[in-house]
């Protein structure tokens, strides 16, 4: 029973970064332009946060539009690929090619005896 829980939590997380490329790359960017603000900042005090635009801005990226999501936030030069290497981190640990393994020994140690 505890060895499916993680395989469980492990499927579900692959299921969510699928699932969430495919909303990108579907659903057209003027769809989510459309919708409302979703904001609590801008909604509450009327001024657009840092995170403003990031959502279009990444469905701008799916679609090729890098001048378009460049307008929509400044920011996402940073955070796509940082969300990029977050992701393939993750997927690389959940499939097994990649293992942190946690020592008391560390290459310092070896070192100086």
């Amino acid at each position: 029973m505890l060895d499916r829980v993680p395989k469980f939590l492990s499927i579900s997380r692959v299921i969510l970064y699928v699932s969430i490329v495919l909303f990108f790359a579907i659903v057209p960017t003027e769809y989510i332009e459309g919708g409302p603000t979703i904001c609590l900042f801008r909604n509450m005090i009327g001024v657009p946060c840092l995170g403003c635009g990031l959502t279009r801005a990444i469905s701008s990226i799916f679609h090729g539009n890098f001048v378009k999501a460049l307008s929509y936030n400044k920011l996402i030069v940073i955070i796509f690929p940082l969300l990029c290497f977050l992701c393939f981190y993750d997927l690389l640990r959940l499939s097994g090619l990649l293992s942190i393994k946690k020592t008391l020994n560390s290459p310092m140690n070896t070192i100086m005896g």
